[in-house]
């Protein structure tokens, strides 16, 4: 079948992160070139000084479109969605192969696993989330959804009453139902999120214990034993009036998809309600919030 090839020029510390986003959201091969005239070579990517700005592509599914990519990029970092970028149909190749072999098995600790609807669990009797990677965010490749579900697999949730704000794929709503809540809530602005993550969890046999809505649509009467809201910096500082009701006292905000520089401003936004700590990984934060 044909492929989207989406490139966007970005600077150097976003077009890193961009990457991680593509691969987040289904990209079977990410690859980055110079957008100005400054060689430079290394043998990985790991090793790679990036040049001060660059071209990050990302190979996608034919059925993939350019604005949901870019959507997805922009509300992830932060940049503008005016931000030069380029889209083109490719013939096929065989890169289906490349494609099972990118997305493995992931341990998030305690029970808990990820693992692509191809691969065989690692461990059959722990708590295994099926999901394939594909046009809404969520993993846990990346390291923002990682520090969330390390989080997750850590606690005790039976019972628990829970909310994914921002849901995208529903993952976290989904390891939390797996790992005992009672019911969660999956909120999310994107219709294309709303379809997907109800498709996840019915695969995972939690769909009768997962509401999902397309917009601010909960029940002003909830209060939530936890909320996690992986996002945006800006719409973390935003809704922190609305976190902040919602969350019982005594229960838990997870802040994540925010950078590590980004920390101090949206804790000030909850300092007053909340006890904060905060985790890290790649550049990327995770605000874990205890309501007192």
């Amino acid at each position: 079948m044909p492929w989207l090839k989406f490139k966007l020029r970005l600077d150097h510390d976003r077009a890193e992160q961009a990457a991680d986003v593509f691969e987040e959201i289904g990209a079977i091969a990410v690859t980055f070139e110079d957008a100005g005239d400054q060689p430079l070579f290394a043998k990985a990517r790991e090793q790679t000084p990036l040049w001060t700005h660059a071209w990050v592509s990302g190979l996608f599914p034919s059925g993939a479109r350019p604005q949901t990519i870019l959507s997805h990029v922009s509300r992830s970092l932060g940049v503008s969605e005016a931000t030069p970028h380029e889209s083109e149909i490719i013939a096929d190749q065989n890169w289906q192969l490349a494609s099972l072999a990118q997305f493995k098995p992931l341990y998030f600790g305690g029970d808990l696993w990820v693992c692509p609807s191809w691969c065989q669990p690692p461990n059959p009797g722990a708590v295994n989330i099926t999901l394939d990677p594909g046009l809404a965010f969520g993993t846990g490749a990346h390291a923002s959804t990682a520090l969330c579900l390390e989080w997750l697999a850590q606690q005790s949730l039976a019972g628990a009453e829970v909310v994914d704000y921002g849901c995208g794929s529903g993952i976290l709503a989904i390891a939390a139902l797996k790992l005992g809540a009672r019911h969660a809530w999956g909120i999310d602005i994107d219709l294309d999120a709303v379809q997907i993550s109800n498709e996840n969890a019915a695969r995972n046999g939690v769909v009768e214990k997962y509401t999902v809505r397309p917009a601010i649509a909960l029940p002003p009467e909830l209060h939530a034993d936890i909320v996690m809201a992986n996002i945006l910096a800006q719409p973390l500082m935003a809704l922190a009036p609305l976190f902040t009701k919602l969350v019982k006292k005594g229960g838990h905000l997870l802040l994540a998809g925010l950078l590590i520089e980004q920390t101090k401003q949206v804790e000030a936004c909850y300092a007053r309600d909340f006890a904060l700590s905060t985790r890290a990984r790649e550049g990327w934060a995770l605000i874990i919030a205890t309501k007192t």
